[in-house]
């Protein structure tokens, strides 16, 4: 019987030991990413607001941009597409 008991005991014990192992780790990982933020040089709120600004103009022209060859490219196939039915039937 004795046996058994110091069977579960140590199983129990490897257990806790392993869940606050893994404590130990989670805490210490979570203490330094807050050091690690703590060395981060954030954006001030001007300086974001205005590259928040390019950002979205520039997504505009892309956007633009790619309307106007996508209107173009249209256009073309519809041309030929017309000229094929007119001339071959």
């Amino acid at each position: 019987m004795k046996g058994k008991r110091s069977e579960k005991m140590t199983a129990s014990s490897k257990l806790s030991k392993h869940v606050t192992g893994q404590k130990k780790k989670k805490n210490s990982f979570l203490a330094g990413v807050k050091q690690e933020i703590k060395k981060v040089t954030w954006t001030k709120k001007g300086e974001l607001w205005k590259l928040t600004r390019v950002v979205l103009a520039a997504v505009l022209l892309f956007g633009a941009g790619i309307y106007l060859v996508d209107l173009v490219v249209k256009s073309c196939l519809d041309l030929l597409r017309y000229l094929v039915r007119t001339f071959i039937g």
